[in-house]
């Protein structure tokens, strides 16, 4: 079933088992912790790749196993695998990122490594996303709350994990809003 992520422009073809998810932007399959999750970030692809494959996603403990380039939607995307142990064990996650030098589509998936069936399913899931530049964004469809933004001083910065901020049309002022 193709599902469009709330104020988003994207959607992706999922299977019964990821439900719409109630703390971020995307979907979830709650009784394995796996979670797929949807930004569109208003900074250039290019910047994000580098913030990806930097020393700083090492440090967090990061490590990159995989970078692939794929077609996603018309576009040249890059797919990475990374893993990642915590407390709950290793964690494998995907980074799906697509975009141009004014916005990047920045999907993350993650799964118990230990499961493969559904940590190739992510894989799968993220490789259908479909983002339509055309579609009206709603930046707030999928948060629980409104506010009333005068559009003609703020646009929309940025838009994930359920939280959106504001900020001037160049995006370089200090004066900002942020909701969450």
């Amino acid at each position: 079933n193709r599902i469009l992520v709330p104020g988003m422009k994207c959607s992706m073809e999922v299977s019964d088992k990821f439900k719409l998810a109630t703390r971020f932007n995307g979907f979830e399959h709650t009784s394995i912790n796996a979670s797929i999750i949807v930004s569109i970030l208003r900074n250039p692809l290019e910047r994000n790749m580098a913030s990806v494959e930097s020393d700083n996603m090492k440090n967090k403990g990061f490590n990159l196993v995989n970078k692939k380039e794929v077609v996603v939607s018309n576009n040249k995307a890059f797919l990475y695998e990374l893993y990642n142990e915590n407390k709950k064990g290793k964690v494998r996650k995907y980074f799906l990122i697509f975009g141009d030098s004014t916005k990047t589509i920045f999907i993350d998936a993650m799964a118990p490594d230990s499961n493969e069936v559904i940590c190739a399913e992510l894989k799968k899931i993220i490789l259908t996303t479909m983002y339509d530049e055309n579609m009206v964004e709603d930046p707030f469809a999928s948060l629980s709350y409104s506010v009333s933004i005068d559009t003609n001083i703020f646009k929309v910065a940025k838009n994930s994990s359920s939280g959106v901020v504001y900020t001037n049309e160049k995006g370089n002022t200090p004066a900002f809003l942020s909701f969450s």
